[in-house]
């Protein structure tokens, strides 16, 4: 007898089994050669091997050159006619000597050790439970990931960052809110699964426990909520969110079925444990895959699913169980809060200030301190440094800016500025459009981060320390953001719970606020109801709860009547007692009465700050006289006499058909101004008595207001406003005679019928344009369509193929490991 030496073994046991036959000679070859040479027929025809017999054995299944191995299942062969069967009783002997067990009486083994089938009439297709439930949470799904898109690109979201509600406040509440309203839903569903009845009495899902598919109902809302919350991360706009929602909730519930799964869902039983796991991360697979669980328990399981084999398989070959899909599910949901946690603050489209990659691994994240505040630089000039007053010294700092600037894509909006404001005063920023205004108050409040430089709120850096600079903090932005289903007094309510204000004393700060600015009318109209005047109110109003320390407001008089402005003024006035105001405004008279100090911004820098009073006196040109023309009389060269009188510096400024203005001048007008009013029938006898000589129909005195300062500062810095600025006397005559001619014209100008054609090209111009304009819409207009069919369509055809070839080529093995078929046949031995 030879046979390979090599593996201990094997070679432990041949000796033994070939001993008990009686075998003479066992011999063991060492190296594979020696066996080959046997096997050769001048080899085995010698007269040496004829005259004895021999027989070659082999081993299948263990390499040649393999020591160690002791393998458990054994396939002998054999070059000869006989067959040793002592060597496979030996080799269960050996086995049975090492699991020191005794072998079974008796061992069966089918194929397929189901259970026994209960039969109904009714044919149920759990495979449709997917379609069904996720066609019908299609709309609840792509609503929400619109809402939470359209709050973030409204600014809503961190307006209530900026009011003091916290980032893990704010989703826990969506959360709650949405998974109240699916749940709903589901709870319907489950109506229509456990308790409609068909004609036989019986409902889809018969024996299982009602309360363990609510749960599992329960994390299938649950993750609908937070695939909903990661999508939102990714869009800018509402409309595109939507669209976005439904594409990724239909191809991430479709595409895994239509891979995996064969057409009737015959294909269960060859999926593998991996893939079912893996896809169990979507919220449709996941309900599909508890679904086809649920559906072996109902037909092989008197009981059905139940609490108490919530982490068995089923009793038929099966490779996941329902605990394992709601866990893989529940792990899925906390990586994604990780997710939205980190790109919330890292990856946000909408408004605020976009912390780095690597933000919370900085301690001061964590723990904030205060920041030292660095000294403005005085490199100013000396013609620059003239257009700023000395700053007061008896105020504390309330917001400073530290070499703050800010560009977007390339334009630069804010350009190199350093501003203090100090409390207890009111400080207006002024400025044409686009001179950078907005985007100053959007770098203190943190709505827009600053490129270079710093804005410091209460010795906080608002770009490190973003939330604790925010907790001193009322802003009313320039645009209204409220609440579509929020009345006046709830926004008033919700906002002075958020800023901390005990809910006894809730009630009186949302009436007083509604006293302060006459909106006790209108407490109960839904915001987004109001006029745009009252609007503007209930924004400055949210500005104010719970009096905080810094009250920014962007334009609050705009659209406002002047009943509104009066009211808003006492508040401000009102509020200035103990609260920094910093506002913009586009009303000068405005600017005038209220600012303590006003900052005038052009291009992006700030061009000269200090008291109404100190910039016009710096950029004034002091009182003008309007005079009145009579036409064709008035005599200009001998009025400028008269009053050069009282002002040597008195000349015209401007000269048209209808009126004059003088400059009197700055130090000599005050004069003639006290003058003049202590005696005006003396010192103006000579013009007074002159009138019709004259030709002067009536007269006028003005002093030097902040529109003069900003003209000035706009012409110093080659600003134009055009709008503001007053023609000379040929530029003025020619104005007005060519603007008489054009009215002359459109006056006597009679517009015919436009034709069909017209109107039909003028349609289809402005559509091509818009074509031409959105570069996205051919995309998914014309190609995602298309793409999206032609990809559907293969994967249906590919399924389809998948099945037949499956039923036609089933193999005598399953993806199931041997001992779990072993397990489950013995389970189903004991049953029978």
């Amino acid at each position: 007898m030879y046979y390979p030496a090599r593996n201990r073994y094997l070679n432990r046991l041949t000796r033994d089994a070939f001993g008990k036959l009686g075998v003479t000679r066992v011999i063991g070859l060492d190296t594979l050669q020696q066996l080959q040479v046997l096997r050769t027929p001048r080899v085995s025809q010698s007269k040496k091997l004829r005259a004895a017999r021999f027989v070659v054995l082999r081993y299948a299944g263990v390499a040649y050159n393999d020591t160690d191995t002791e393998p458990v299942s054994l396939r002998v062969l054999l070059m000869a006619r006989d067959m040793p069967f002592d060597v496979q009783q030996r080799h269960l002997e050996l086995q049975a000597e090492r699991l020191h067990e005794p072998p079974p009486e008796e061992a069966r083994l089918r194929r397929f050790p189901f259970p026994a089938y209960i039969e109904h009439q009714d044919q149920k297709n759990y495979a449709l439970v997917l379609t069904r439930f996720c066609i019908g949470m299609l709309i609840p799904f792509s609503v929400l990931v619109a809402r939470l898109t359209d709050e973030k690109a409204s600014g809503m979201h961190e307006l209530l960052r900026l009011m003091g509600l916290s980032d893990w406040v704010y989703w826990v509440s969506h959360y709650m809110s949405a998974f109240f309203m699916h749940s709903i839903i589901v709870s319907l569903m489950l109506l229509f699964t456990c308790v409609k009845r068909n004609e036989e009495g019986r409902a889809f899902i018969q024996f299982s426990d009602p309360t363990l598919l609510f749960v599992i109902l329960n994390f299938f809302c649950s993750q609908c909520v937070m695939h909903g919350f990661a999508l939102s991360m990714l869009f800018a706009n509402p409309h595109s969110a939507i669209a976005g929602a439904m594409l990724y909730w239909t191809f991430s519930n479709v595409m895994p079925f239509l891979l995996l799964e064969h057409a009737g869902g015959q294909g269960y039983y060859y999926i593998a444990r991996r893939d079912k796991l893996l896809t169990a991360i979507l919220p449709g697979m996941s309900l599909h895959w508890s679904f086809r669980v649920l559906e072996r328990f109902e037909k092989f399981v008197d009981r059905g699913a139940n609490w108490g084999n919530f982490y068995d398989a089923a009793e038929t070959p099966d490779n996941v169980t329902l605990a394992e899909i709601v866990f893989v599910g529940f792990a899925f949901d906390c990586i994604l809060a990780i997710f939205i946690w980190y790109f919330d603050n890292v990856f946000c489209l909408g408004p605020g200030v976009h912390k780095p990659f690597y933000y919370p691994f900085k301690l001061g994240y964590w723990l904030p301190r205060m920041t030292l505040v660095p000294p403005l630089p005085t490199s100013r000039g000396g013609d620059e440094a003239l257009n700023f007053e000395a700053e007061p010294t008896y105020q504390p700092v309330s917001v400073e800016l530290v070499n703050a600037c800010k560009d977007y894509d390339g334009v630069v909006a804010v350009d190199d500025v350093c501003l203090r404001i100090y409390s207890n005063q009111i400080t207006v920023l002024l400025g044409h459009n686009g001179a950078g205004k907005t985007t100053l108050l959007n770098m203190i409040t943190g709505f827009a981060d600053c490129t270079s430089g710093t804005a410091l709120v209460g010795a906080y850096d608002v770009r490190i320390c973003t939330r604790d600079s925010r907790q001193s903090i009322g802003y009313c932005p320039q645009n209204n953001i409220f609440f579509e289903d929020l009345t006046v007094e709830e926004h008033l309510v919700f906002f002075a719970v958020i800023k901390g204000i005990p809910l006894n004393k809730v009630q009186l700060e949302v009436v007083t606020l509604l006293n302060d600015t006459n909106l006790m009318d209108h407490r109960s109209t839904l915001a987004v109801n109001l006029v745009p005047g009252l609007q503007r109110r209930l924004c400055t109003a949210i500005a104010m709860v719970a009096t905080p320390k810094l009250v920014i407001l962007d334009e609050p008089t705009t659209n406002v009547d002047q009943d509104g402005c009066r009211d808003i003024w006492e508040l401000l006035l009102k509020l200035r007692r103990t609260t920094c105001v910093v506002m913009t405004t586009q009303q000068l008279y405005e600017a005038d009465m209220l600012g303590d100090r006003v900052a005038v911004m052009a291009n992006g820098r700030i061009r000269c700050c200090g008291a109404p009073t100190f910039l016009k006196q710096r950029f004034g040109t002091g009182y003008r006289m309007n005079i009145t023309k009579i036409p064709r009389k008035c005599q200009v060269p001998t009025i400028t006499a008269m009053l050069r009188k009282y002002s040597p510096k008195a000349h015209v400024q401007s000269d048209s058909d209808n009126e004059v203005v003088f400059v009197i001048g700055q130090m000599i007008a005050t004069r003639t101004l006290i003058e003049m009013f202590r005696d005006y029938t003396q010192r103006m006898q000579d013009l007074e008595s002159r009138t019709e000589e004259l030709g002067i129909e009536s007269v006028g005195l003005t002093m030097t207001s902040l529109e003069d300062v900003l003209i000035r500062v706009g012409e110093e810095y080659h600003v134009h406003r055009s709008q503001r600025k007053k023609e000379g006397e040929a530029d003025a005559a020619g104005a007005v005679e060519v603007n008489e001619r054009h009215l002359k014209t459109l006056a006597n100008t009679k517009a015919s019928r436009a034709s069909l054609w017209a109107r039909t090209r003028a349609v289809f111009v402005k559509r091509s344009i818009h074509a031409w304009r959105e570069k996205r819409m051919p995309l998914f207009s014309w190609v995602l369509p298309q793409f999206l069919l032609t990809v559907l369509f293969l994967l249906e055809i590919w399924g389809l193929h998948g099945s037949s070839r499956d039923v036609l080529h089933v193999g005598d093995t399953l993806k199931y490991s041997f001992p779990v078929v072993i397990g489950l046949a013995q389970v189903s031995m004991v049953q029978a």
